[in-house]
């Protein structure tokens, strides 16, 4: 009959509208422990739920301050109440999912005036404010964190690198708002996923897209810093409103200048705006070709045999991190896109057999890149590794200019290896071995 079952059975029903009714009229801040009150266990019952645990109760919580129930809200934000009809239909949805959109949300601090760009999930952009607070689901921020003002203009300002992803997720409620308390407790949890990196999978990857393009080139001032922007937090919205929502962010967290202007008397006014790692004009042109279609040609290479190894994991951690071990990302990067374990094995069908170890890597890197430059250059960089790793005395600074050649024979490695695996599927212990052979007949003959 009509009203009768739960609401996670279909459409909101009659008995799951009237507990929010009753709900609704508790004022704020609410009862203490509103989990133990009769109206939120009406509301609990109407959803099916005889009994709740805290996971639960945490969930159907978190649904309700996300639609503005009466009790989570301020006087001074009363207009973000919502309507006990939007709470049904929010948790009946909720209830039912399988699946959630996450959105990441990363400002690229820093960054000059950039060309709009689309590719696969990710895109670079300049919000509006309220095109931001869309992207943000300000309603919702504000409704969670009322204490907490989250400042669209200020952050506006910025350019965004946007991410999107839908990802499957538990169908149960509880499981959604406190994770933690559904891990398996058996698992070693100091373990360490060596395929982790420090951003999500999704950012991570349109980060390598945008740095297989030649910043260090287009960067006014590379010597001070060649990325064109910086990445500090990436937030990450879900849309499934029994989770908790991030903090709104905070724009302070961000690189900013003064600014000061003349007004129409002439009277100095003092401003701010982002600070910019100033671009050639060129750059514009450049950005524009990493396009949906050089996203998918960049997808289709790195599920080859050649991006086996964590070619791209390198590269993107050396853009995140600094100092040394910005250096060291990059020089692992060639050694993941062109070394093997077998570089280092003494074999009796080896045609070189008085190459090893490094050399190969260098060879490989001089037919790869076309270029027998770069076998010198890498075991410039090498040697400065080796100095750090092993301690050997004589390592002084390392230079702008040494800091800028790693990051583009990194760059250049990485952009010419998407490009071979286009061209060449074989296993990649036999693409290896062609360049090897290529790069010693260059090496021979230059």
């Amino acid at each position: 009959m009509p009203g009768s079952g739960s609401a996670v059975s279909g459409a909101p029903t009659d008995s799951l509208s009237a507990a929010l009714a009753a709900l609704w009229r508790i004022p704020h801040p609410g009862p203490d422990n509103l989990f133990a009150t009769r109206d939120f266990k009406a509301v609990a019952a109407a959803c099916g739920r005889t009994s709740t645990t805290i996971g639960f109760s945490s969930a159907l919580h978190n649904i309700l301050r996300s639609v503005g129930a009466p009790f989570a809200l301020p006087p001074d934000h009363a207009h973000l109440v919502g309507t006990t009809e939007q709470a049904a239909t929010a948790i009946t949805h909720a209830f039912k999912r399988t699946s959630t959109l996450r959105r990441h949300l990363c400002p690229l601090d820093l960054a000059d005036r950039l060309p709009p760009l689309r590719f696969g999930p990710g895109r670079v952009v300049d919000l509006t404010a309220e095109e931001l607070g869309a992207l943000l689901d300000a309603p919702r921020l504000a409704r969670f964190y009322p204490g907490h003002a989250l400042d669209l203009r200020r952050l506006a300002q910025f350019t965004w690198l946007v991410v999107e992803e839908t990802v499957p997720v538990d169908p149960r409620p509880e499981a959604r708002a406190l994770p933690f308390m559904f891990e398996n407790w058996n698992r070693d949890f100091g373990a360490i996923d060596p395929h982790q990196g420090h951003f999500a999978r999704p950012v991570a990857d349109a980060l390598f897209f945008l740095l297989t393009g030649a910043w260090e080139d287009w960067a006014d001032h590379a010597e001070i810093n060649w990325r064109g922007f910086q990445v500090p937090w990436v937030y990450t919205f879900d849309d499934d409103l029994s989770v908790r929502p991030q903090a709104p962010p905070d724009p302070d967290s961000l690189s900013w200048e003064p600014w000061i202007i003349d007004d129409e008397f002439e009277v100095q006014i003092e401003l701010e705006r982002p600070s910019i790692l100033s671009l050639h004009e060129v750059a514009a042109e450049e950005l524009s070709r990493l396009d949906a279609s050089r996203w998918r040609s960049v997808l289709k290479a790195r599920r080859t045999p050649l991006f086996s190894t964590p070619v791209a994991h390198f590269l993107v951690q050396a853009f995140h991190v600094d100092g040394i071990d910005e250096l060291l990302a990059h020089i692992s990067t060639i050694e993941a896109a062109l070394g093997l374990q077998a570089d280092f094995m003494v074999r009796k069908t080896d045609p070189f057999p008085t190459v090893r170890g490094t050399k190969r890597v260098e060879r490989r890197l001089t037919a790869l890149l076309d270029d027998t430059q770069a076998a010198g250059q890498f075991n410039v960089l090498f040697d400065l590794r080796s100095k750090f790793v092993h301690g050997r005395a004589g390592l002084g600074l390392i230079t702008s200019e040494q800091r800028i050649m790693a990051r583009k024979l990194a760059r250049r490695t990485s952009a010419a290896l998407v490009e071979r695996a286009l061209q060449d599927q074989r296993p990649r212990e036999q693409i290896l071995a062609d360049l090897l052979a290529d790069g010693m007949a260059m090496q021979a003959t230059s």
